[in-house]
């Protein structure tokens, strides 16, 4: 058979149990290293390892020192790239802006002929009529590009000398004047003198 169970029960009530007090966190605590590094100033080797970890150091802060200028030497030369791209974007525009303005002064100065060609006839005419005296009439002309062929009579030789004198004045417009043919008529019963010749234009 099994042995019995012995069951206890506190039956008093005046004991109480201590209350657990709960430890206050402070924090992590930082461990502490107690080294101790022993350096032998007399052996042999010490001047050797310590020019070597000299070297070292130094080598070290040479290389940060290259690396930090290295990244300074590569951001003005990324900017500087910048820079030219953008350079050469606004040249491109000049270049197309100047372009287009060459294109509009050859238009300008084509119109221009163009407007001077179709006023050509009206100068002509015009200056025709300038250099006429009131003695001298024209009863046919032609213009025929740069040149004006013409028909009239004159009363006198001297005013059709005159009217010739006239024409050959107006540089800006005649470069040359030619009298072709040059014969005595009768108008209305009126001796006269009748001409012929032509004009050349600018």
């Amino acid at each position: 058979m099994s042995k019995p169970r012995i069951i206890r029960i506190n039956l008093r009530r005046d004991i109480k149990k201590e209350p657990v007090r709960k430890k206050r966190f402070t924090g992590f605590k930082r461990p502490h290293w107690d080294i101790k590094v022993k350096v032998d100033v007399q052996n042999p080797y010490f001047p050797l390892v310590f020019f070597l970890l000299l070297g070292v150091v130094v080598a070290l802060v040479w290389d940060y020192r290259l690396l930090k200028e290295k990244k300074r030497l590569q951001a003005l030369v990324d900017r500087k790239r910048q820079e030219l791209v953008l350079l050469r974007k606004k040249v491109k525009a000049v270049a197309k802006i100047k372009k287009e303005l060459d294109e509009l002064e050859s238009k300008r100065r084509i119109i221009k002929a163009i407007i001077e060609e179709a006023h050509k006839p009206l100068k002509v005419i015009k200056s025709f009529e300038k250099a006429m005296p009131d003695e001298v009439w024209l009863v046919w002309m032609r213009l025929d590009d740069k040149k004006i062929s013409f028909r009239g009579y004159a009363l006198n030789d001297d005013v059709l000398a005159d009217f010739l004198e006239n024409l050959q004045k107006q540089k800006d417009l005649i470069a040359s004047v030619r009298v072709g043919r040059y014969e005595k008529a009768k108008v209305n019963s009126v001796d006269v003198k009748r001409f012929s010749g032509t004009v050349v234009l600018r």
